[in-house]
């Protein structure tokens, strides 16, 4: 036997003591950690498979501390509830842990295995290998940490990408990278035992290791930074934007018509069904709206108001996914690295996750109300998708639970203090308005439904409650939040507000939650309802736009969606050219910095979509050239964020009556 196979024969038969004595001839064994699993270390591959569960374990918890840190910066609110803080770590941990241990649990049963196979002149437990897989894994984690932190930074939007805590985080990243790779290549010499390759350089391996692990992190971590550096440099910070712009000298208005196609409205106005529409189209500047069939209502008003895509305002649908134990969902966005596993995978199948409505807690970008008021401009919102819970503002909020709550809740269930009101409006006095509001509208709502014939004899049928209740429920319901906004405003005036019309949409698919409705009655009733909306329109407009800026945006809807149809956008009033128009279609995400370069506002560098320059003509918004700000900041959220609600269930009922979901 050669002098080589003698040595190779005493490798594979290396006892636990002599192991520990080369690692530490190497220069391990001076971490606690180390020592304690060099200790807890045993024999055989159930001892590998401990030991690999013990360091998955530990990088786990370690990883879930940091996200989870790191996280504070996006979701603010957390650190007011402790409990749901911890229970985010621990999922996150757990989630972490069980990845890492299924990833080492082959190599580990490899690493222990008696025989070492050769791979060229570097083998299987040598020192070499040990530094090349440690500096992999100090690459990936890095990369991986990164691509968190960036996704922190885009959902917080507050954070200047330099600063003290930006460089904490980073320099954070960088020592648990290195600690990572360099402890996974102790556990591999752990388990495989050291051959007696290069051990007689001691102390150089460390360095080698560490040399090789940081010259990586510092790279990838200068690429970062350079990166963000050319992407924001040119930008103003917000605290430039505040000094510099002013709010709209007029009022703004933005009404969300969902349901409501291109094709039908053109056709109605050409027919002067439309009156206060065509007055737009032939005033104002048009834009075909191309929308997307895989989108819901949810997340397509919501990058409408907001200017980014889904993926980064954090609306998904039309219900979220909470883990059990906490009060809500944290503020994450979907493509943060390895979260939309765990919330649609992992803790699904292990059945600890409950769904409740979709809520402005799970939104991490700014709307076009907050950022008006953010430059002084008090702002209103009506029955927009995630505005519950109702936050502070120097305006107000009805959100689009208000409806619901107070036409079936309350008259379905008896009046009970601690829920009668849970944050469905601001201020909290308007809840008791609207309640009594909707008894006086109900005798005006059915005096102006007569100019509707197609409505009127339809929300009449005698032949089926369910039809009729559905048609009589919809048209109120758009009436009451058209009557709350100008009731509110009355109040408390406003210099920017955004109202939401859902009606069309619901009754374009009437016939798939009802079955004694004919295909060709849905036509008539929807031509009429967009009569309907367009006589809110009008009501709109009377009170709340003599010269300022007005935004209709009609999206085709559900069915219309998916069959690729178009809807539309018009502009009219404050900066915008009369009686033009674009054959270029608009996206959702288009709109909102469209609105602000017309409001003359700047524009974030973090929105997806582009303002439209042509529909501009002078004054503040036109004659100024399109600016933008690094970023707007988080949506603001006080620290009471809890989003449970005692009518989860109700609401949910109510979204699959309208055929939102199954």
């Amino acid at each position: 036997m050669t002098e080589r196979e003698q040595r190779d024969a005493s490798d594979e038969n290396l006892s636990l003591d002599e192991v520990r004595s080369r690692l530490r001839t190497l220069g391990y064994l001076e971490s606690p950690v180390e020592r304690y699993l060099a200790v807890s270390r045993r024999g055989g591959r159930l001892g590998a498979l401990a030991v690999a569960a013990q360091y998955a374990l530990l990088i786990g918890l370690l990883l879930a501390g940091l996200t989870t840190v790191s996280n504070l910066m996006a979701d603010p609110g957390f650190i007011a509830n402790t409990a749901d803080m911890l229970l985010m770590m621990l999922y996150l941990g757990g989630a972490y842990s069980l990845v890492l241990l299924v990833l080492l649990l082959v190599p580990a049963l490899v690493w222990s295995g008696r025989k070492k196979p050769a791979l060229g002149r570097i083998r299987l437990g040598s020192p070499t290998r040990a530094v090349i897989m440690s500096t992999v894994v100090t690459a990936l984690l890095c990369t991986y940490l990164l691509g968190w932190w960036q996704a922190v930074i885009r959902s917080s939007q507050a954070l200047v990408p330099f600063g003290l805590i930006s460089v904490a985080v980073m320099a954070t990243i960088g020592m648990v990278s290195l600690m990572a790779g360099r402890l996974l290549g102790f556990v591999y010499l752990l388990l495989s035992g050291v051959t007696r390759q290069r051990v007689r350089r001691g102390g150089r391996h460390l360095a080698r290791s560490y040399a090789f692990a940081l010259g990586v992190v510092v790279l990838l971590e200068a690429a970062w930074a350079i990166g963000v550096f050319r992407h924001h440099s040119a930008d103003h910070t917000l605290a430039e934007a505040l000094d510099i712009y002013e709010p709209p000298p007029l009022p703004v208005l933005v009404l969300g018509l969902d349901g409501m196609n291109r094709a039908s409205v053109e056709s109605l106005v050409a027919a002067d069904s439309l009156p206060n529409l065509s007055r737009m189209m032939a005033r104002g500047f048009t834009a075909p709206l191309q929308s997307r069939g895989e989108y819901l209502a949810p997340q397509v008003w919501t990058t409408v108001a907001t200017g980014v895509k889904p993926e980064v305002h954090g609306i998904e649908g039309f219900t979220r996914p909470v883990p059990w134990g906490m009060s809500r969902t944290p503020r994450l966005a979907p493509d943060k690295p390895g979260l939309k596993a765990l919330f649609e995978h992992i803790l699904p199948f292990a059945g600890m996750i409950r769904s409740v409505p979709v809520s402005a807690a799970s939104r991490m970008t700014r709307t076009l109300w907050e950022i008006n008021e953010l430059f002084g401009a008090s702002a209103g919102v009506v029955n927009w998708w995630a505005t519950w819970p109702a936050e502070v503002s120097n305006g107000f909020t009805i959100s689009e639970r208000t409806y619901p709550k107070i036409s079936y809740i309350h008259r379905q269930q008896a009046l009970n203090p601690a829920n009668y009101f849970q944050r469905e409006v601001f201020p909290a006095a308007e809840f008791d308005s609207l309640v009594g509001l909707r008894q006086r509208l109900l005798g005006s709502f059915d005096t102006m439904l007569e100019d509707f014939p197609a409505l009127a004899a339809m929300a009449a049928r005698g032949d089926s409650d369910e039809v009729a209740e559905m048609v009589r429920s919809v048209c109120f319901a758009d009436y009451f939040y058209c009557m709350a906004a100008i009731d509110a405003d009355l109040r408390r005036p406003v210099k920017f507000m955004a109202v939401y019309f859902q009606g069309a949409d619901v009754l374009d698919r009437l016939e798939e939650r009802v079955d004694n409705v004919r295909k060709d009655e849905i036509q008539p009733l929807i031509r009429e309802y967009y009569r309907y909306c367009d006589r809110l329109l009008g009501y709109l407009i009377d009170r709340y736009h003599p010269g300022g800026l007005l935004t209709v945006v009609c999206e085709p809807g559900k069915k219309a969606r998916l069959a690729g149809e178009q809807g539309l956008v018009l502009f009219h009033g404050l900066d915008v050219r009369a009686g033009a128009s674009t054959r270029e279609p608009m996206m959702l995400e288009d709109v909102a910095p469209t609105v602000l370069y017309l409001s003359g506002l700047p524009v974030s560098s973090n929105m997806s979509g582009r303002a439209l320059r042509d529909a501009g003509e002078g004054g503040p918004g036109g004659a100024r050239p399109l600016r933008y700000v690094t970023s707007f900041g988080p949506p603001p959220q006080r620290l009471d964020t809890s989003s449970r609600y005692s009518h989860d269930r109700e609401m949910i009922q109510r979204l699959r009556s309208l055929g939102y979901i199954n």
